[in-house]
């Protein structure tokens, strides 16, 4: 099996330094994601107000903003319940 460092190492160097240009972009804007707790609290909704919406308990929320899961974190990021245009 061929790595990933073996092509990009035949790549031009040109090519190489734009591929790891474009890597770091991505990870900058990953880093930048907002959680769901920075939402909420951006928007100056409280726990409970949340839950009362979504029709779960404000425990929920809370376990919801410590996970530490990538898949839901970028879940929250691109649903935008609360009227963002």
């Amino acid at each position: 099996m061929i790595s990933v460092d073996d092509v990009t190492a035949a790549l031009p160097r040109k090519r190489q330094d734009a591929i790891r240009a474009r890597g770091n972009e991505l990870l900058a804007r990953v880093a930048r994601r907002m959680t769901l707790a920075e939402m909420r609290k951006g928007r100056k909704i409280t726990q409970a107000k949340m839950a009362e919406v979504l029709g779960i308990g404000q425990m929920q929320i809370s376990r919801l903003e410590r996970r530490k899961d990538r898949a839901f974190l970028r879940c929250t990021r691109r649903s935008r319940p609360w009227g963002d245009s």
